[in-house]
């Protein structure tokens, strides 16, 4: 069996940590370390994780924000998986021995998640969060999570274990102004390196006003778009002629935009709003297949929106990966 670090970056995680901690040491088997990376906490939680656990491993590098500690930490690791996690969530029983198994079993596959369930201190998480679990959870096979990873990131970081030496060989974290870790999923992605999630329910995620996504701007939806269009041009869209986006309203107009930014040439948007629609520059979905050879991108933000949009590109001869992705 692989050995297995667990990576866990903490800033004043109160009595959390130490539960935290807890559901980590309690997995059957249980990990070979934990490292704790304190991330210039000042509310004594560490010292007393420190005490209750002498067998984790801290490093004490001083308030150097997020991604910072990840890599820190990332370096430490001895182990070759390694487990994330967070100070305020809970690992649930049998986590590590599905994620592992799965691992050990699969050695094509670099990256593994599990399902997760978002919840609040004082009972369920928000409708969103939610929707975005069950989102996330449907997610299982290397196919699911590709499609899927242009419009939301498709694991949940403190949910995976990955193999060290694969992320250390993409750079590990990095710190663009963006989503550290739907950026590692995207680099791995187009490094060829696959995924998987086992089903088994793994992690308590906790919804909080205090969480990075609601107040960190790396997660505002620029700084998404601008994640995305990096990726798309650097990948899926490199080399392409003409490039089409499906959306001609704020969402897709800004990913235009910083597809520009990054060489990228749109040319047409593609949208259902005749309003909207100019015959030139915004063409309705029936002109689709007199586009000829074009690459769409679909970025519409509204709910239900993407599902119509396959369904109307699939009708028209265009093939998800081949001629149009979703981002939205």
């Amino acid at each position: 069996m692989s050995t297995l670090s667990v990576l866990m970056p903490v800033r004043n995680g109160g009595d959390r940590l130490v539960r935290a901690l807890e559901s980590v040491l309690g997995q059957d088997p249980a990990p070979d370390e934990v490292v704790l990376v304190d991330d210039g906490s000042d509310d004594g939680a560490v010292a007393r994780a420190r005490a209750r656990f002498p067998s984790v491993r801290v490093l004490e590098p001083g308030a150097v924000g997020l991604v910072r500690a990840l890599a820190l930490g990332l370096e430490a690791c001895t182990g070759d998986l390694v487990a994330r996690m967070d100070a305020d969530d809970l690992s649930l029983p049998g986590r590590f021995a599905a994620q592992r198994a799965l691992l050990d079993t699969t050695p094509e596959v670099g990256v593994c998640g599990c399902a997760v369930r978002s919840v609040k201190d004082d009972g369920p998480a928000d409708e969103g969060f939610r929707r975005y679990d069950a989102w996330q959870n449907a997610l299982l096979t290397h196919e699911d999570i590709a499609r899927e990873i242009f419009v939301e990131s498709p694991l949940v970081h403190p949910s995976v274990v990955f193999r060290r030496e694969a992320i250390l060989a993409i750079g590990g974290y990095e710190d663009h102004g963006w989503p550290e870790d739907h950026d590692l999923w995207l680099r791995a992605y187009l490094a060829g390196l696959r995924f998987a999630k086992v089903p088994h329910l793994g992690l308590e995620w906790r919804d909080h006003d205090a969480r990075a996504t609601r107040t960190d701007a790396r997660y505002d939806r620029d700084a998404f778009l601008r994640m995305k269009a990096c990726y798309l041009a650097r990948g899926p869209l490199a080399g392409r002629g003409e490039v089409v986006v499906w959306g001609a309203g704020r969402v897709g107009r800004r990913l235009a935009r910083h597809l520009g930014e990054n060489g990228v040439t749109v040319s047409r948007f593609v949208d259902v709003d005749p309003k909207k629609i100019d015959g030139r520059r915004i063409v309705g979905p029936d002109a689709l297949e007199s586009l000829g050879d074009v690459f769409v991108i679909a970025a519409v933000g509204s709910r239900g929106a993407r599902t119509l949009i396959r369904d109307a590109l699939e009708r028209a001869g265009f093939a998800e990966g081949e001629r149009f992705l979703c981002a939205a």
